[in-house]
């Protein structure tokens, strides 16, 4: 988190605020300055809701920054009329909604850059276009470039490259550096673009530089074509050579020095012209103050030139003679097809026209009961297509009612729904002028309300859920108790049991052991028996038992009824916390 970050800058003064505790203390200090240093102003994610006071105590802001806060309403015109230097404004990710507020930019002088995309304006229908039209300087809006089309009424140009929202026309009017070279280069590039993609702008530079022209034509100043080199050899020694846009000619002394036509119109006047503070030339050494010297090669390379010109000339001469003769042969062999052609032609012509009057003469004897029967076909035809006229005759008649009795309703639709449009709106605004703080109690409250009835759900539910624990846990209590409960009545039975047959067996013992012995052995062999069925029994009904409860187990902690349970079992009521 930084808090007053101010860049390493002596041209600007920069502040960039990001803790929300800090921005009170600041209003206070700035309420308290009057003129304040600061061109660059960054407040973002501060809870801000008005900065009225920040125009009206910084004049020299340049560039300002209160996206993501709570701003529902702009300053008034005479606030924005204050910040005459202001040029970027960031106003996006906040609430503003009503039109009317809008009109106070149109009082910034030098406002360009603007950005108001994620708020509740910038959904409606022409808003782009309502704002373009109301800040006559604002050259950019939400990243993107006004383009010509967008300004100029019914205008499509049909170059790509001066449609509107297109690649040439968008820009980064959020950069995250806040410094004044991203202020610098923002302001460049639309410059830039404007130049460059704005047809109106194309066509006043092409206008106002004939107009300059035609302006100083009249003057009497005329430019003459002016070469500075004879022949490839240099008038200038080094020494007298200079950077573009180093020289300044004297036009005066150059119009004197000028003021013959003939001299002027000549190839090389310039070697007529005596300049006093330039060295004289010298043919056969060469420049004046140079090493190197004309040799007698050089002096032969023009007539060398010469005679290549004159062979050149001869071998396109009889490149010529040649091309004719071909061009005559040519001719001649394309009239002897033409002929050949036309004879052929005569004679197909004369077998066709036999053919044709032969078919003539048999023709003339069906033609008169065609016509009978075309007669009769004609006045059928007529006839039903006079019905067909008068009945499409009718239907527009009738389609001319139809569309008259549409017009009436659409012009009568559309004035009762303008009006009714105009007074909604009128009420609209009143209302919300007039009820915007009863509109936030009652967000507010209906929060709390909501907040109050899920904290009384989540206690509810906590209340159900320690309910159903408390009782799968009595469950599984009383299923243990039951299983040891008929474990030791079995155990019991299964010892008295074997108490009484021993019992009976100690008294046979007595009575005789030989008489009792068969008997005993089958007795044995039949408890024995017994014993071993009963306790596969009971090891059956022991897994019966467990698979039991764990069933009931999982039953009683999804599908469990509280009050239906409490009342079989007698368990304690247990009131929610």
């Amino acid at each position: 988190m930084k808090e007053n970050e101010n860049e390493e800058n002596n041209d600007a003064k920069v502040l960039r605020i990001e803790k929300r505790e800090l921005i009170q203390g600041f209003v206070s200090d700035l309420s308290l300055t009057q003129n304040c240093w600061l061109q660059l102003l960054s407040l973002p994610n501060c809870d801000l809701e008005h900065f009225d006071l920040i125009l009206r105590q910084c004049p020299s802001l340049e560039w300002l920054d209160l996206s993501q806060n709570l701003i529902d309403y702009l300053p008034s015109g005479s606030a924005f009329a204050c910040a005459k230097k202001l040029k970027l404004l960031n106003l996006h990710n906040n609430g503003v909604h009503t039109v009317k507020c809008l009109l106070g930019l149109s009082y910034c002088p030098g406002l360009i850059g603007l950005t108001l995309y994620n708020t509740p304006i910038a959904s409606r229908k022409g808003y782009r276009h309502h704002m373009l039209n109301t800040v006559y300087t604002l050259k950019a809006l939400d990243h993107f470039i006004a383009s010509d089309q967008e300004l100029i009424e019914d205008a499509n140009f049909k170059n790509h490259d001066f449609r509107p929202f297109g690649r040439n026309f968008r820009i980064n009017l959020l950069p995250p550096l806040f410094t004044p070279a991203s202020l610098f280069k923002i302001i460049h590039q639309v410059t830039h673009v404007m130049c460059h993609f704005s047809p109106v702008t194309l066509i006043q530079r092409v206008v106002r530089g004939h107009l300059v022209r035609r302006r100083m034509s009249k003057d009497g100043r005329k430019f003459r074509p002016a070469s500075v080199k004879a022949r490839g050899r240099d008038l200038l020694p080094e020494e007298w050579k200079f950077e573009k846009g180093s020289v300044k000619i004297n036009e005066r002394k150059l119009r004197e020095l000028l003021k013959h036509d003939d001299e002027a119109g000549a190839k090389d006047f310039w070697r007529d012209v005596v300049f006093p503070d330039l060295h004289k030339n010298s043919v056969e050494d060469g420049l004046y103050g140079k090493a190197t010297k004309i040799t007698d090669a050089e002096r032969a390379l023009p007539f060398e030139a010469l005679r290549r010109k004159q062979a050149h000339e001869i071998e396109k001469r009889n490149l010529e003679i040649y091309r004719d003769e071909l061009a005559e042969n040519a001719l001649e062999e394309k009239t002897e097809k033409l002929r050949s052609w036309k004879a052929d032609k005569n004679a197909k012509r004369n077998a066709r026209q036999a053919t044709s009057d032969i078919l003539r003469q048999v023709s003339r004897s069906i033609d008169a009961a065609k016509a009978i029967e075309s007669a009769y076909s004609i006045r059928d035809k007529k006839a039903k297509h006079a019905k067909v006229v008068q009945r499409k005759n009718k239907l527009k008649e009738e389609e001319a009612k139809i569309q008259d009795n549409i017009e009436h309703f659409k012009e009568t639709y559309r004035i009762n729904a303008a009006t009714a449009r105009k007074a909604e709106r009128s009420e609209l605004i009143e209302f919300l002028e007039g009820q915007s703080h009863q509109i936030y109690d009652k967000k507010h409250k209906l929060i709390k309300e909501i907040r109050e009835e899920k904290i009384a759900k989540n206690k509810s539910q906590k209340w159900k859920t320690e309910n159903q624990r408390k009782f799968s846990e009595y469950y599984i209590k009383l299923e243990k108790e039951i299983i040891k409960y008929n474990v030791r009545i079995n155990r019991e039975q299964y010892v008295a049991k074997c108490r009484d047959t021993s019992q009976r067996v100690r008294e046979d013992l007595e009575l005789g052991k030989d008489r009792k012995f068969n008997l005993l052995a089958q007795d044995m062999q039949y408890y024995h028996r017994y014993n071993n069925r009963y306790r596969a029994r009971l090891q059956n009904s022991r897994n019966k038992i467990r698979e039991k409860i764990e069933k009931r187990t999982l039953e009683a902690h999804e599908h469990v009824n509280t009050r239906t349970t409490r009342e079989a079992y007698e368990l304690p009521f247990v009131e929610p916390a």
